[in-house]
C-alpha cells in the first residue's frame, strides 16, 4: 500500500504542476513556466529510464548495490549499498535507492535518507534543494498531503515530461515508528505512459 501511495503521490505532483500562481503584492501571477528545464537527466548508475527489471537489477549490482528481494516486487525495487551504510549520488550521501516500474519499464527513481528529527530533515531538504537548484530550475509547491513538510519540483517543457522532485515528510516505519525522511526523485512520463492495458 505504501508503495502505491508513493506512485500516486508522484503523479499528483505531475498533475498539480500544470497551473501555478504566486502572489506578489497581493496580485496573483502565473508562474507555471518558472520551473521549466530544457533537459532533466534520465540515467543513474548506468540505468536508463525505460530499462526493464532485469537490466535495472544487473546494472545496479555492477555498481555495488544490494537488491532487497524480500521487500521488492515487480513494480517497486529496493536497493542499498552493498558495502557501506551510505552511497553517493550528486556528491551527497544516501541510505536508500528505490526504483518504480510500469509494464516492466523503469520510470521513477528515489534517493532517500531518514531521521527521527524533523528539524534535521527540513535542513537536509534545504541543502539538497540548494544543490539541485544549481543545475535545475525548481519551484516550491504547496503540499496537499499533511505528512509532507516541504516540496519542490522542476520539470521539462512539453509532454511527455521528466520531473525532478525534492521533498521532506514524516512516515510510519514497518515497526509502526514515526520517522522523518527527505528525498531526491526523478520521474519520466514517457516510460510510464506506454502502459499496455490490454488483456
Amino acid at each position: 500500500m505504501k508503495k502505491l501511495l508513493s506512485i500516486v503521490f508522484v503523479f499528483a505532483i505531475i498533475v498539480s504542476c500544470n497551473n501555478k500562481t504566486k502572489v506578489v503584492g497581493g496580485v496573483k501571477e502565473k508562474t507555471y513556466d518558472t520551473a521549466f528545464n530544457e533537459k532533466i537527466q534520465g540515467m543513474f548508475f548506468g540505468v536508463s529510464f525505460g530499462d526493464n527489471k532485469e537490466e535495472v537489477i544487473s546494472k545496479l549490482k555492477a555498481h555495488d548495490f544490494a537488491y532487497d528481494n524480500y521487500s521488492s516486487s515487480d513494480v517497486s525495487l529496493h536497493f542499498r549499498s552493498k558495502n557501506e551504510k551510505y552511497f553517493s549520488f550528486g556528491n551527497m550521501p544516501w541510505e536508500m535507492l528505490d526504483i518504480s516500474m510500469s509494464s516492466d519499464k523503469f520510470y521513477h527513481i528515489r534517493f532517500m535518507n531518514s531521521s527521527e528529527d524533523k528539524a534535521t530533515v527540513i535542513s537536509s531538504y534545504e541543502h539538497v534543494l540548494s544543490t539541485v537548484s544549481a543545475k535545475y530550475k525548481m519551484m516550491e509547491e504547496t503540499p496537499k498531503d499533511s505528512t509532507v513538510y516541504r516540496l519542490s519540483v522542476g520539470y521539462t517543457r512539453g509532454h511527455p515530461r521528466r520531473l525532478v522532485i525534492v521533498s521532506c515528510f514524516r512516515y510510519e516505519s514497518l515497526s509502526k515508528h514515526i520517522l522523518q525522511g527527505y528525498t531526491l526523485e526523478y520521474s519520466d512520463e514517457e516510460s510510464y505512459s506506454d502502459v499496455n492495458y490490454e488483456l
